[in-house]
């Protein structure tokens, strides 16, 4: 089963996916770190986040991942970004970056991989 909560900025979504998962035992997905996550590796890349063709390559080089029993810890190429993806840089630049189609295609499919055979509370 997939649970799909959205919703504006500071509403409680992140909250409300927690609990809900917890109480269900279910997976919970934090679909904005991803993009957080991109936007860190790009900005460490030095990567022009107004070239979408070098946006799209290095996407291609990284990997994304969860920590199955921490929901806010997020894992790039095996690393533990999950402080540094709340930067004032990546703040300012994950819009941005999170408004390009290809990149949102490609993380959704990363996001549907993730909930294949999972019981899962998406946000």
């Amino acid at each position: 089963m997939i649970i799909a909560i959205d919703g504006p900025a500071a509403s409680g979504k992140s909250v409300t996916a927690k609990k809900v998962a917890k109480k269900l035992n279910f997976l919970h997905l934090n679909t904005g770190l991803m993009y957080r996550a991109l936007t860190l590796h790009l900005i460490n890349l030095d990567v022009d986040i107004n070239n979408e063709n070098n946006i799209l390559v290095a996407l291609d080089k990284i990997k994304i991942t969860f920590d199955p029993m921490d929901s806010d810890k997020i894992l790039l190429n095996n690393e533990d970004v999950s402080l540094s993806i709340r930067s004032n840089q990546v703040d300012l630049n994950v819009s941005k970056v999170s408004a390009i189609k290809l990149v949102r295609q490609r993380l959704v499919d990363q996001q549907r991989k993730i909930a294949d055979n999972n019981n899962i509370v998406i946000e």
